[in-house]
């Protein structure tokens, strides 16, 4: 072998040698780094809130809690520190109306917000009452009612975990007063209470005597104690209402011939009879029952005194209207007289009161004053 053979020989094996013993060129460790950016690491979580449920703090219907209530809410505040929000739901059970419980509950809310305010003078507070929008239980039980009627409290590490759509930032409301606007001073006339009017009082004149308490009384409920229902139509007829003496007609008339007055009521066969009125006293002599019922043997007089001094007098045309209880006696005067007429209702009955009524004309229109009439002699 020549030399220039054994080179090309050394050659080749160097060169296939060096082939097998090459490694690949490794990736830059930059790379490898990168692609660690695509992992992202939680954050670590503060505690995001304290709560507790409450129930038993409500009596049916009251707004304000308990007092044992009031102070576990109290004590749960004090368990905890460093919260900066609280938060009050409010719930009711299933009973009632569904629109009432939620009224109630917000109002509970608010009272309970309130109250916390007062201990919790800078955090700030929201509140909701949700009345049976959120049951635990879906039933009307015992059981189911106290778990449901709850009061939820949460103290919150942020306010900005708060659901300002659910939840309301208690607010201090001031309740402003209206000032009252003052009425006028104009006083108005209080109309007159009238009976029937009839236009022949027009032209007669107003009465000369001042009756204080002239005003018509419910006069059905004083003649149903008195004498009972049996007198009653007479004041339905319109001659009972206007004091007229024509067509009077007689209801249930008794044939009195031959019976002494006093089998009827005492003093009617002459008797005396006075009554005081608004400081004046009104004398009737003398009164009589009558022959059939219906005519008087004598028509009494009426005086009408002041202070021992007559003030007024007329005559009158007496009637008698006779039930199974009582008597209805009353005196006409002259139509042009201020005083039109006198009613006396007398019962049989000692015991009962007697009762009198007397119309007189003032400003056009028939008024009335009651009195009580008794025996003088």
């Amino acid at each position: 072998m020549n030399k220039n053979s054994f080179l090309i020989i050394s050659f080749v094996v160097l060169f296939f040698s060096a082939c097998k013993t090459s490694a690949p060129t490794p990736k830059p460790i930059i790379e490898e780094l990168n692609t660690s950016k695509a992992v992202k690491i939680a954050p670590v979580e503060k505690p995001k809130l304290y709560e507790q449920v409450f129930t038993n703090c409500f009596n049916t219907g009251k707004v304000a809690t308990t007092k044992s209530c009031k102070q576990e809410i109290i004590d749960f505040l004090d368990t905890h520190k460093g919260f900066q929000t609280v938060v009050v739901e409010v719930h009711t059970d299933k009973g009632g109306k569904a629109s009432r419980n939620l009224s109630i509950s917000k109002k509970r809310a608010y009272k309970i917000a309130s109250d916390l305010k007062s201990l919790l003078k800078n955090l700030p507070i929201y509140y909701t009452g949700l009345g049976e929008q959120e049951l635990i239980i879906d039933e009307l039980t015992k059981e189911a009612n106290v778990k449901n009627r709850r009061i939820e409290i949460q103290l919150l590490m942020d306010q900005a975990q708060v659901d300002t759509k659910r939840l309301t930032l208690y607010k201090k409301v001031h309740f402003t007063r209206v000032k009252k606007v003052k009425k006028s001073t104009v006083i108005p006339k209080k109309k007159p209470k009238i009976t029937h009017v009839d236009s022949r009082y027009k032209n007669v004149k107003n009465n000369p005597l001042i009756f204080k308490s002239a005003s018509l009384v419910n006069k059905e409920i004083q003649i149903n104690k008195l004498i009972g229902d049996a007198i009653n139509p007479l004041y339905k007829e319109k001659i009972m209402h206007t004091c007229s003496n024509d067509n009077v007609i007689m209801m249930e008339r008794r044939n009195t011939r031959g019976v002494g007055a006093s089998a009827f009521i005492k003093n009617m066969d002459g008797g005396k009879w006075s009554a005081e009125v608004d400081n004046y006293t009104i004398v009737i002599n003398p009164l009589f029952l009558f022959k059939d019922g219906s005519l008087s043997e004598r028509n009494p007089k009426v005086k009408i005194y002041k202070n021992g001094f007559k003030k007024h007098s007329f005559s009158t045309t007496a009637n008698a209207y006779l039930t199974q209880r009582g008597v209805l006696y009353r005196l006409f005067t002259n139509s042009n007289d201020s005083i039109q007429c006198i009613d006396m209702l007398l019962p049989y009955d000692e015991s009962q009161k007697h009762y009198g009524f007397l119309y007189f004309v003032e400003d056009g229109r028939l008024k009335e004053v009651v009195f009580e009439p008794y025996i003088t002699e």
